[in-house]
């Protein structure tokens, strides 16, 4: 059996598995290369592509590979003549695993190359210790336990067999670059094998182990200080642990820092790595002394901690991944200072010279940072920041960087690590601060860090002490701030005289009128819809008035929003309406949903061209209209896909049967919406009811949703300015959407967002008013519109979001009373601590845009969809169509604040200032209105909307009232439809 398998390495007779590296094709055997390696057994199972019977490896090494499958067959691997192998890999180089390295070579510090005189040392890959270490790696990738084992039998024969210096390098450079920190086979055995062999590699006037291999791999240094502090076998030992540790230190500040500053790993890992070098603080040749280890790991522990937890803005979820680095280097931090067993203390106080290197750094910094800057420029354009704010803030940076140098020439390079930390936590502006707990903590992060830097210097410093003076840094501007925050505070208007107040009045009056006007009988109701509508009723208008009352409607008459939109299509005929939807039905790229509802079986069956999904259409009106068997004729209807609305009706003297389509998908639309309007006389927006002082306060919610009245409209709102998708159809045709403009035509149904589970409103997951926080939250993404040019910044979220991190460099309008007279007065100030707002994800826009607004906004990287009920006032705003989380918040004990311009099915039975708090296009009220609503007085009367909110949600909004409105809806549309009806001409 063995000679059958031996027949077939490497014989492409049978083979069923083709091997591919670079140019080289390897036959191999399934059945024999499987079973031992777990790579293969994987690559070969038939989920990934390598399933068809071919793998590449073109990454790999064709020898090794080689070699490797010479294992699988035989058993075993012969060593391969370096000769052999140098031939297939002449750039010989030294693999290069630190910038250290290079700047070495330039500042003449000798190092193993091509340029070295004698043959032996012109390529430091040499030697069976290196190549076995190379197979030991194969074995490790390809998860071939047998090869790994056989490997690190044959290196720990030849690593110390007639060692000379580019041999041994050589295994030592491949065993830490191809073997993980979590694989210690290897690196335990070079470590092992180079302490019990000190002397010799330490011996003569160019000993094997030296300075600059020590240098070159850190890790290495760092596993000899480790090992030789267990043994201290000689002299040289503690040399090396000397040496180590300053090496050490100096190795993990310097691959420390570059990985906080990396770009967009993420703010949170930034400023966690960098901490992360806190957490080993202090000078550890100082700390390996017994007893003076424990307490300075736990206190600057603490201090890492609590910075992590301050720069995160107390979100756990970034603290914990912050941690991950911090635990890494205090576990390193732990090893290194475990005190030595006979307490010898030794001595790390030596000044480090870095000049030289320092100059060569920042010559590549330079050239690496113009580089980089001509990437973006070219993949992005230009930067937005003005250049004299770069050139400036680019000055600032590297004069602490000298400063820091100079600084770490003369105590332990841990203060770098210290005084960064300080820069970020102290130069925090504390006017962006969302809640007095993060600015408070800024300050006390600031304090324990200011302390740990003035501890780390050298006590012989002069005046050291005089440091303490930098809290003023933040101090300063923390105060200032709370000073402002007191006077704001003390100056909001009290409720009796505020307009707030008046309008809430009013709306009270108007909600209680129309709950008293609804009809209480049958013949009221058909009397009241004549009145309205100036005709009769459709036909089933009684079955439907039953079941209304049946099911405890509190709304029975203000059914306007539905005839509103039907009203347009008495122009045509029934037939005419029917052959519309026909039309459409069959117009490529409609995008819409045929729907049938059948009256026999009370259930609704959607079809599309070509989508299978229907955003849970079809599910909602089976959900809502399965209990209306056999009191419907059978209907058949058309229902939007799209967020966005969808239909244009033409002015009235050109209404025929018609229908044309175009697609406004990234580009200005309001022209054409508006184009329809009448008369400009007829455009003035109606005057307020409540004297506001010069604040857009809502007082007529359908004038303020009227594009008509508001061409300041234009350029406020995505979906004017660059929708997302936006086919419009301009003709009479009936479709079902969940928003609609008010220039435009589609007949409004409630959204199936609404039912969904994401949207859904858990009381469990709410608390109670007096434990919620004082503030107005929203969290939520970049929808609304597609970003293609500067003109984002116009778009409605972007501008509530610019507004509320107080962004624009624009004063705010405030009303204040001074001997009883109200004014409106304007100032940059806002309240950050009222505020918790930010984008959790930015997307629906070209690349160079969407980096422009991660540039601008401070962001979370995550928010829970339950998150926005623990806060008193919730925000809630148009998306690409209406917001779907809408009625979670009208349901929940929370005050929701609602701006839209998208009209809802809903609109006749919510009243603002009664059951949510409306927002202006504008926004202009913002600051005022929150101000006062999170004043003492203001409390109250928020609360008592979000209580008079939630209770009308319970009874307005519960699933029989849809399906009680959709019933109407249906019996319109089958009115509409009827092939008998003829066209009704004004």
């Amino acid at each position: 059996m063995k000679e059958l398998v031996l027949s077939q390495f490497l014989n492409p007779k049978y083979s069923d598995l083709s091997i591919m590296c670079g140019d080289e094709v390897f036959p191999a055997h399934r059945n024999i290369v499987c079973p031992q390696s777990t790579y293969f057994e994987i690559a070969c199972d038939g989920r990934f592509k390598e399933g068809n019977g071919e793998i590449r490896l073109d990454d790999r090494d064709p020898m090794l590979i080689r070699k490797m499958l010479e294992f699988l067959y035989i058993g075993d691997y012969t060593y391969e003549a370096m000769g052999d192998f140098d031939a297939e890999n002449d750039s010989g180089d030294l693999p290069q695993t630190d910038l250290v390295t290079d700047l070495q070579a330039d500042a003449g510090t000798e190092v193993f190359s091509h340029s070295e005189a004698n043959t032996s040392s012109a390529n430091p890959r040499t030697g069976q210790a290196f190549f076995h270490a190379q197979m030991y790696a194969q074995g490790a990738y390809f998860q071939i336990d047998g090869l790994k084992t056989r490997a690190k039998e044959y290196f720990e024969k030849s690593f110390m067999k007639f060692p000379d210096r580019e041999s041994f390098t050589s295994a030592v450079l491949e065993v830490y670059d191809s073997t993980g920190g979590d694989d210690r086979g290897l690196r335990d055995l070079v470590i092992q094998m180079t302490t019990d062999n000190l002397l010799l590699l330490r011996a003569g006037e160019n000993p094997i182990l030296d300075r600059t291999l020590l240098e070159m791999v850190p890790n290495f240094m760092l596993d000899i200080c480790l090992s030789a502090l267990d043994s201290r076998k000689s002299d040289d030992g503690l040399d090396i642990v000397h040496f180590g540790l300053l090496q050490g230190q100096t190795g993990i500040v310097a691959v420390g820092r570059p990985a906080a500053a990396s770009a967009k790993v993420g703010e949170v890992l930034r400023d966690g790595s960098r901490l992360a070098i806190i957490a080993k603080a202090e000078d550890p040749a100082e700390l390996v002394t017994a007893g003076r280890g424990q307490d300075k790991v736990w206190i600057t522990a603490f201090i890492a901690v609590l910075c992590i937890i301050t720069l995160t803005c107390w979100d756990l979820r970034a603290s914990a991944l912050s941690g991950i680095p911090v635990v890494g280097l205090l576990v390193v931090y732990l090893g290194l200072t475990r005190p030595p067993e006979s307490g010898k203390r030794i001595s790390h106080r030596r000044p480090i010279a870095t000049g030289h290197i320092i100059r060569l750094l920042s010559f590549r910094v330079v050239v690496t940072l113009l580089a980089v800057l001509g990437v973006e420029i070219a993949v992005f354009g230009p930067p937005k920041t003005p250049v004299v704010g770069t050139i400036s803030l680019g000055v600032a940076k590297s004069l602490m960087w000298y400063f820091l140098l100079q600084t770490a020439e003369h105590c332990s390079w841990s203060v770098t690590a210290a005084i960064g930390t300080f820069s970020i936590v102290a130069s925090r502006n504390p006017f962006t601060l969302t809640s007095n707990i993060q600015a408070l903590s800024h300050l006390i992060a600031s304090l324990f860090v200011l302390r740990q830097v003035i501890s780390l210097l050298p006590d012989k410093a002069k005046s050291k002490s005089a440091l303490w003076i930098c809290i003023l840094v933040y101090l300063v501007p923390y105060l200032i701030n709370n000073y402002s925050i007191h006077v704001a505070n003390t100056s909001v208007i009290q409720s009796s005289t505020h307009p707030i107040d008046q309008l809430i009045q009013d709306a009270k009056a108007n909600f209680q009128a129309l709950l008293e006007r609804q009809s209480n009988s049958y013949t009221a109701a058909c009397e009241e819809y004549r009145r309205r509508y100036g005709m009769e009723p459709p036909p089933g208008f009684e079955n439907w008035y039953n079941f209304a009352k049946a099911h405890q409607s509190p709304v029975i008459d203000d059914f306007d929003i539905i005839y509103d939109r039907i009203s347009p299509f008495w122009s045509i005929s029934g037939t005419e309406v029917t052959e519309a939807i026909d039309r459409l039905q069959h117009t490529p790229n409609s995008d819409v949903w045929v729907c049938t509802f059948s009256a026999e079986e009370a259930r609704t069956n959607c079809n599309h061209p070509h989508r299978s999904v229907d955003r849970n259409i079809q599910g909602f009106l089976n959900t809502v209209l399965t209990d209306l068997r056999g009191l419907l004729p059978d209907v058949k209807f058309l229902v939007n896909h799209l967020d966005e609305p969808r239909v244009l009706l033409p002015p009235s003297s050109e209404r025929s049967g018609s229908l044309h389509m175009t697609h406004y998908s990234k580009r200005p639309v309001w022209d054409t919406l508006v184009k329809c309007c009448p008369s400009q006389g007829s455009k003035e927006a109606d005057k307020p009811t409540v004297e506001a002082f010069g604040l857009p306060f809502v007082t007529d919610r359908h004038s303020t949703t009227d594009l008509c009245k508001h061409p300041e409209y234009r350029g406020s709102h995505g979906l004017f300015i660059s929708p997302t998708s936006f086919p419009l159809i301009e003709g009479l045709v009936p479709i079902l959407s969940t928003g609609s403009l008010s220039t435009m035509g589609d007949i409004l149904y409630p959204s199936p967002a609404y039912l969904e589970s994401e949207f859904e409103y858990v009381e469990a997951k709410d608390i109670s008013w007096d434990s919620k926080h004082n503030t107005l939250y929203w969290a939520g993404s970049t929808t609304g519109g597609f970003a293609v040019n500067d003109d984002w910044q116009s778009f409605h979220r972007q501008r509530f979001v610019k507004l509320a991190q107080n962004l624009g460099n624009k004063p705010h309008s405030y009303l204040r009373e001074s001997k009883g007279v109200v004014s409106l007065v304007k100032s940059s100030f806002l309240n950050s601590r009222l505020f918790d707002v930010a984008f959790t994800r930015i997307f629906q826009c070209e690349t160079r845009y969407c980096r422009d607004q991660q540039a601008l906004f401070r962001t979370k990287s995550w928010a829970d969809k339950d998150e926005a009920l623990h806060s008193r006032l919730v925000f809630d705003i148009d998306g690409n169509g209406i917001s779907g989380r809408y009625y979670k918040l009208l349901a929940s004990k929370s005050a929701p604040l609602k701006q839209t311009l998208l009209r809802e099915w809903h609109d006749d039975r919510l009243m603002p200032w009664v059951h949510y708090i409306p927002i202006s296009q504008s926004m202009e009220e913002l600051p005022e209105m929150v101000m006062y609503f999170t004043s003492e007085a203001g409390q109250k009367q928020a609360r008592e909307i979000a209580e008079q909110g939630r209770e009308w949600f319970s009874k307005a909004f519960r699933k029989e009232d849809l399906t009680i409105y959709m019933y109407r809806v249906l019996l319109e549309l089958s009115r509409l439809q009827d092939p008998k009806r003829s066209a009704r001409r004004a």
